[in-house]
């Protein structure tokens, strides 16, 4: 995937607070690629269909359910988004793995 990303500088955190800057040197989700967006599809997918629906079970600690959960991602390749491929992750970008933890964001604790 990294090979399909634009590398550019780009400010971090509140840099633009106190830096001159211009505006393609903000990110905007307007500029997710396909793949990006594809990735974010099947994360909410597994969101609504899988732990949204399980919420009081993960609450409850009911029926080995996040072990179960996070056995699904495994498989889906959510877990490890960030880590280097040699130590079995998938490199993904910085803006790829935020945008992840984004879609999660409602499956509170479970994340």
């Amino acid at each position: 995937m990294q090979d399909t990303l634009i590398r550019k500088d780009v400010l971090k955190g509140g840099e633009f607070l106190i830096r001159p800057s211009k505006v393609e040197d903000t990110f905007i989700p307007e500029e997710f690629n396909e793949e990006q967006l594809m990735i974010r599809d099947m994360v909410s997918d597994f969101l609504n269909n899988e732990i949204m629906p399980n919420a009081d079970k993960i609450e409850h600690q009911e029926d080995n359910i996040s072990v179960k959960l996070l056995d699904k991602m495994a498989e889906l390749g959510l877990l490890g988004t960030h880590m280097p491929e040699e130590y079995g992750g998938m490199a993904l970008d910085t803006n790829t793995n935020t945008l992840i933890g984004d879609v999660l964001g409602p499956s509170g604790a479970f994340t």
